[in-house]
């Protein structure tokens, strides 16, 4: 009964941190996706700026 109990619990552990993990990856990939378009539209004034 313990092994099973302890079995199910690292198994929440790992979807526990999975999740996390997963939900972290999200926002990073999303701040990151806004930085590189705010700097893409900066340079492309600063393309247009300079031609």
């Amino acid at each position: 009964m313990m092994l099973r109990e302890a079995a199910s619990a690292k198994v929440i552990f790992e979807w526990l941190v999975f999740g996390i993990g997963s939900i972290a990856f999200g926002m990073l990939v999303k701040i990151m996706g806004h930085e590189l378009r705010r700097y893409f539209k900066c340079y492309q004034s600063w393309k247009f700026v300079a031609a």
